[in-house]
């Protein structure tokens, strides 16, 4: 039983460790229909965005772009992005986890 038990938790922890983030691969627009394209494989995030292409991590409710333009701030409950002074919405384009990668 302490065997079955452990192994559970190594289970849970490397589940855990392993996911990347939030799924938000797929097509975001803002009310002024600036567009943001993001992709994701397993921890990285893709983003083609009218300022650039870049690519980040996501920590603390945040996809952190390293970019003079900032994060993008991520509401769950309001399935919001938040960038460069614009808030973007899901549009009905949302592909699967993994997609294309973006060259520079």
């Amino acid at each position: 039983m302490k065997k079955l038990s452990l192994v559970i938790v190594l289970v849970a922890v490397i589940t855990s460790c392993t996911k990347g983030g939030p799924h938000l691969s797929g097509e975001w627009r803002s009310k002024n229909n600036t567009v943001l394209v993001i992709t994701q494989e397993k921890k990285t995030y893709f983003v083609k965005a009218p300022s650039g292409d870049f690519m980040g991590k996501f920590e603390d409710g945040k996809l952190k772009t390293g970019t003079a333009m900032g994060d993008i701030q991520y509401f769950e409950g309001k399935d919001k992005l938040y960038f460069a002074g614009e808030e973007f919405s899901p549009s009905f384009w949302k592909p699967k986890r993994s997609g294309f990668k973006l060259t520079r």
